[in-house]
């Protein structure tokens, strides 16, 4: 797991590394601000009720009209989740990238480009906080 630590500016470039028919996956600890508290994704009254919707889109150039492969929170793609620690109370909030062998084998070999993104469900606000460049090293057995 890799804590991305994020002040709402340029997001952090993290690569990538998928290899092309396996499956993927990968989690990070989001915190944020001067002292890196946990992002309010959920409400505190009811708990597991997440507030944002994450989407991931891969695209083989930041030109090309369609990307090679997107997902979403929806469809269980982006992973948004959080752990209460009981001792010191303190939230730890986790989003993550969940791809299928079926996904992974439908990106092209290489390098592809990809960005991490959540929306606020209530008033549209979009954050980005991660993006980069993913090698996804070639399927030789399908």
């Amino acid at each position: 797991m890799t804590e991305i630590e994020y002040n709402f500016g340029v997001p952090p470039n993290t690569p990538l590394e998928i290899v092309q028919g396996a499956t993927f996956r990968k989690r990070w600890r989001f915190r944020y601000g001067t002292t890196f508290e946990p992002f309010p994704f959920f409400t505190s009254d009811t708990p597991g009720v997440a507030l944002w919707e994450g989407r991931c889109m891969f695209r083989a150039a930041f030109t090309d009209a369609a990307p090679k492969l997107s997902v979403t929170t929806t469809d269980g793609g982006v992973t948004l989740d959080y752990v209460d620690d009981a001792e010191t109370g303190i939230r730890s909030v986790f989003y993550g990238l969940y791809l299928t062998a079926a996904q992974t084998a439908a990106l092209p070999a290489g390098k592809v480009f990809y960005d991490i993104e959540f929306e606020r469900l209530s008033d549209g606000w979009v954050i980005r906080p991660q993006k980069g460049k993913a090698t996804v090293d070639a399927e030789v057995t399908k």
